[in-house]
Parts: C-alpha cells; structure tokens; sequence
C-alpha cells in the first residue's frame, strides 16, 4: 500500500493527520491520542505507550475503536 492510499483511507474515515517527509512518516489524531505512521512499512506505534502495530486495517481499528485485531496464530509443528 503506498502513503496516498494511506491518506485517502484517513480522509475517508474523517481522521485527521499531519504529513511529514513527503508522506513517509504521519501523524495521526484520534481519541486514543496522536499516532505516528510510516505507510511505506505500514507500522505504527501510539505515543505515550507502547501499542503499536502493522497495516491500514489495524490502525483505522484503533484510532476509532481503541481496539486492535487479535489474530491469533496457529502453532508451529516441529
């Protein structure tokens, strides 16, 4: 996914956010505080603690819900 459709996916859910770097690095408003992005990557990390994560989908979650996915993962056979 490339920072426009990124920001395209913010304007759309009425979030707003700042643009630094030509698009590399966003920074996001939401009820849960300000959220910085890196769409190239597609991580996230909240500031002021320690919930952070990957992808679009999470962080529209997240700035709008306060939740994440919990996806949970299948065992490894060895």
């Amino acid at each position: 996914m490339n920072t426009q459709q990124y920001q395209d996916a913010l304007i759309n859910y009425l979030i707003p956010f700042s643009v630094k770097n030509n698009g590399v690095h966003l920074i996001v408003e939401g009820p849960v505080g300000y959220v910085d992005v890196w769409p190239t990557t597609g991580k996230w990390i909240c500031r002021g603690s320690k919930k952070q994560g990957f992808g679009l989908r999470e962080l529209l979650l997240y700035v709008t819900k306060g939740e994440t996915l919990n996806v949970v993962k299948p065992p490894v056979s060895i």
